[in-house]
């Protein structure tokens, strides 16, 4: 049977002038797949599930002969990529020009919103909690703003979430409490990942600092749309955008992390954001009111620090509306009327010595 498996096999790779699809080893196992390599001292064959390297001396000297007759090649093998289950493409891109574009198409709108959704997975190790996120978001030049996010998961509380600027103060609402805050950053932080949005709408000069935050990652299909993803990371996870092809607009964003929601996004404010506030206050740089300031931050937002958990969440924008003029009351969120306040001032109180 060996010897007859030989001459057949022997006899389609010498029948052929291109690159057979089996090889015999001394052993008399066959290895079938698409020959990608030919060198003076061995071949390569792409089985399907792997590459393997096999040298001419393992080979049964009539197939290595053969193989050895033939002209030297190399084939690129394209790389397989699954992200979340999907399996990914790449190609010669230029990221840093898709970026552009997009960020070309968000600076030319006079306004911009959508409502939208998506899933959230949060692993404890022992036990995974799942929910679903409902995301308002509104935007409008030259700084008005109104962000909700409603969190739902079986057997808990709903969690909302929501910063909004509609011309008289930067606010932000959490677990029944509501605080004024310095400037949008430290209001826009709690609701982390539309901020990407955000810095897409503002816009920033050619030498844009946030472009560079992001590497293209590959090419996926969402729906009917064919995507550009790009990642940013950050400190304990990392972001994933989906941008449109076809008109350069941000449809998804994926987002993984470890430990607390709150940590995860605290630790995106860098140092010159913390600075930004001290001017608005009209207060002193020292090191002591950044420690302060970091403080402040961890209280409203209720950080719980080392929390074991790894947590991947997944929003879609849909429902995009751009161009269409909205009112400053269209950027307020109509908070509960027991809901406690805290206002610029009492935030700047945080800063005075005990």
């Amino acid at each position: 049977m060996r010897q007859c498996l030989r001459i057949v096999v022997f006899l389609f790779l010498s029948a052929n002038t291109v690159f057979a699809e089996s090889v015999v080893l001394k052993s008399g196992m066959v290895i079938q797949g698409e020959v990608v390599e030919k060198t003076d001292e061995h071949i390569k064959i792409n089985t399907g599930s792997s590459v393997l390297k096999i040298p001419f001396k393992r080979m049964d000297e009539k197939f290595a002969a053969a193989y050895r007759a033939l002209p030297e090649k190399t084939v690129e093998i394209q790389e397989v990529l699954l992200y979340k289950g999907q399996k990914i493409s790449r190609e010669d891109v230029q990221g840093e020009e898709v970026l552009k574009a997009v960020l070309a198409k968000y600076k030319e709108m006079s306004s911009f919103q959508c409502n939208g959704g998506g899933i959230t997975n949060t692993n404890y190790g022992s036990s995974l909690s799942s929910g679903y996120k409902y995301i308002t978001i509104k935007f409008q030049r030259p700084g008005f703003y109104l962000i909700v996010e409603k969190t739902s998961a079986p057997k808990s509380v709903e969690e909302i979430r929501a910063a909004w600027h509609s011309g008289e103060g930067h606010f932000y609402y959490k677990n029944k409490k509501y605080f004024q805050l310095p400037n949008a950053i430290l209001a826009r932080m709690g609701v982390g990942y539309i901020n990407i949005l955000y810095d897409f709408f503002i816009g920033c000069t050619d030498e844009c600092a946030l472009l560079k935050t992001f590497s293209y990652f590959g090419n996926a299909t969402f729906g009917r749309e064919h995507c550009y993803l790009f990642k940013q990371d950050v400190n304990s996870g990392s972001y994933m955008i989906w941008i449109s092809k076809s008109n350069h607009l941000i449809l998804k964003i994926d987002y993984e992390f470890s430990g607390h929601s709150d940590e995860f996004f605290a630790r995106g404010i860098d140092i010159e954001a913390i600075n930004s506030i001290f001017p608005v206050l009209k207060m002193e740089l020292s090191a002591e009111n950044q420690k302060i300031a970091r403080q402040a931050i961890k209280d409203i937002h209720a950080i719980r620090w080392g929390l074991e958990a790894k947590t991947y969440v997944e929003v879609t924008f849909e429902n995009i509306k751009i161009n269409e003029e909205l009112k400053p009351k269209d950027f307020q969120y109509p908070y509960p009327e027991d809901t406690a306040f805290e206002s610029e001032e009492d935030f700047k109180k945080r800063f005075e010595k005990k």
